[in-house]
């Protein structure tokens, strides 16, 4: 077999904006954020993405039941819980200038191939501040403890303005948030204890990833992506150190605390971090040069190695080929797919994984 180099391996699969982070709900079927930054041309929205359709992979805007347009929702990070059906999604509202994570409910009937999100809150905390897009916000992603109340979500910002006399500061925190529902306001807040994790500090904290505990993780079967459990102790979470191009690697312990492991150095910049239940890999989104946008983007993979019981260097595996500079912020892969997100330029994109003659 041949590598085909005459016809690329991405292309863009539609013209929504900001589609900076996906996850997989079910086997073919994966979430996506939309409308990241302030715009006249799109609001935030969710997509729901088809990597089994014929021929090719489709996105459609899922229907956001209940949420008002006066939250000014802008989602960021998500994260699904498989457990409670519901999906969790940092917002970064331009309109209020409040940062916060909403939570939605799945909803998934008869009638529709697509699923639609109900709001159930957002969470908020004294905690988070409120930084505009040109400091790149505050809060970025998150992780929750699968069917439990509880979260742990990264800071990034806020950054120093380029071009400006700012100062670069070590205070960005990983967080750690834990609520009650019996707090839920009348105007659809709930406030959350969030408070940053002692002794971690870094110049910007930008994607998460959980694992949670198997029994085995030898016995992978692809394309199934049901293997491991809920999160709780005794998971593994990945948090990406953007700067210092490493991830940090923690145990979480019964109390909630986490032990920190062994970094996994990368060789480049990366910003989302996913775990792939069907292989144990760790894929990334990838891109050269954050500062000016200038580079292609692409796939970085950590390969979990059953042999060794362990992940091996961490490595680009390619680059879009798009001909263009798309900045690539989210990987996932799924059977002959891998769907690409940005948060700046328009897309998503479906790169097949193997293009052969």
């Amino acid at each position: 077999m041949v590598q085909e180099e005459s016809t690329p391996r991405c292309q863009q699969l539609s013209t929504f904006e900001g589609s900076e982070d996906a996850s997989l709900w079910r086997a073919g079927l994966a979430f996506q954020s939309s409308g990241l930054c302030p715009s006249a041309t799109q609001s935030g929205m969710m997509l729901a993405v088809n990597l089994s359709a014929v021929p090719m992979p489709t996105v459609v805007p899922m229907q956001l039941h209940n949420l008002s347009d006066t939250f000014g929702f802008r989602p960021h990070g998500i994260h699904i819980d498989n457990v409670t059906r519901r999906i969790y999604a940092v917002s970064h509202s331009d309109l209020l200038q409040e940062e916060s994570i909403f939570v939605f409910d799945v909803l998934e009937t008869m009638e529709s191939a697509t699923p639609a999100l109900a709001f159930r809150y957002t969470l908020v905390s004294p905690n988070f501040r409120y930084f505009g897009r040109e400091n790149i916000w505050f809060l970025n992603d998150l992780v929750v403890i699968d069917g439990e109340l509880e979260l742990y979500a990264t800071q990034f910002g806020p950054q120093p303005v380029p071009s400006s006399n700012q100062t670069q500061t070590k205070d960005k925190r990983l967080f750690r948030c834990t609520w009650r529902e019996v707090d839920l306001q009348a105007d659809g807040r709930l406030p959350a204890d969030c408070r940053a994790i002692e002794g971690l500090a870094s110049l910007g904290l930008n994607g998460i990833a959980i694992q949670a505990p198997a029994p085995s993780r030898s016995n992978s079967s692809s394309g199934s992506h049901s293997r491991f459990g809920s999160a709780g102790s005794g998971a593994t979470l990945w948090v990406n150190d953007l700067y210092r191009q490493q991830l940090w690697t923690f145990e979480r312990q019964p109390d909630g605390s986490l032990v920190r492991g062994h970094d996994v150095p990368l060789p480049g910049t990366i910003d989302n971090v996913e775990f792939d239940r069907a292989s144990g890999d760790l894929t990334m989104g990838m891109f050269y040069d954050a500062a000016n946008q200038s580079s292609a983007g692409g796939l970085m993979l950590a390969r979990w190695d059953a042999g060794t019981g362990s992940y091996g260097s961490a490595t680009v595996a390619w680059e879009q080929d798009t001909g263009g500079k798309w900045q690539v912020s989210t990987s996932l892969i799924y059977g002959p797919y891998t769907l690409l997100g940005s948060p700046w330029d328009l897309g998503p994109l479906i790169c097949e994984n193997q293009k052969t003659i």
